[in-house]
């Protein structure tokens, strides 16, 4: 699929998004809302880390890129974490939540993952493919408990957004598909940070509340309901 077919797409998935969030009133139940205290931005250092590794080449491709090419991808990097960060940390992630915060985090982080396996479609190769799945369910697992410790969703919705325009300034659509040992190394390292920095941030809620102060029904806000 061309990347203005995805920014069509992405689009109209993003209407399908407003438009629930804004029947159901829900748009700050799903975490469109002010931090409870600035003291909250830590939480988000980590998540913003693979930013880091792609903001060299991702700045040494801007020069080489139209004006068009750059206002295309900036604008589907932010409708695909708009509507990635709604529905898998936002609607389902909090639906989730009277479960459990554990279950609530790994389902929804597990579903992230997988849907990436929805490339395989458009002719990726089946092992970075399977990469890819990996290190998404651990970034999703960390956004997950970072979206439950917090309350707070765009934030998250900011940096989906900045990792996704970094990847797109530095892939190289006409190289072959493979895995290397960098391409896989790197991923792993990350995806096994971001699993043990959800799984602190997890327990040191669960020690602090338990599950048992978590209410029922869908769209629960993790902050109201744990004081």
């Amino acid at each position: 699929m061309t990347r203005p077919a995805e920014l069509v797409l992405e689009i109209a998935l993003a209407l399908v998004v407003v438009a629930v969030l804004t029947r159901w009133h829900a748009w700050r139940r799903v975490g469109f809302r002010t931090l409870a205290t600035p003291r909250d931005l830590r939480f988000f250092w980590v998540p913003l880390f693979p930013v880091l590794p792609a903001l060299p080449g991702a700045l040494a491709a801007i020069p080489g890129s139209t004006a068009a090419d750059l206002a295309l991808l900036v604008a589907l990097a932010a409708l695909v974490g708009f509507v990635e960060e709604v529905v898998f940390r936002g609607l389902l992630l909090r639906w989730l939540v009277p479960h459990g915060l554990w279950r609530a985090a790994v389902v929804s982080s597990v579903a992230f993952g997988v849907m990436h396996l929805v490339n395989l479609l458009a002719g990726a190769d089946l092992g970075a493919t399977l990469v890819q799945v990996g290190y998404a369910t651990a970034l999703g697992f960390a956004f997950a408990a970072v979206a439950l410790r917090t309350g707070v969703l765009w934030p998250l919705v900011i940096i989906h957004a900045l990792i996704d325009v970094a990847g797109f300034l530095t892939v190289d659509e006409t190289a072959p598909a493979g895995t290397s040992a960098t391409a896989v190394v790197l991923p792993a390292v990350y995806a096994v940070g971001f699993a043990v920095y959800g799984a602190l941030v997890l327990r040191a809620m669960h020690a602090s509340h338990g599950d048992a102060a978590l209410p029922a029904g869908p769209l629960a806000t993790p902050r109201e309901a744990l004081g």
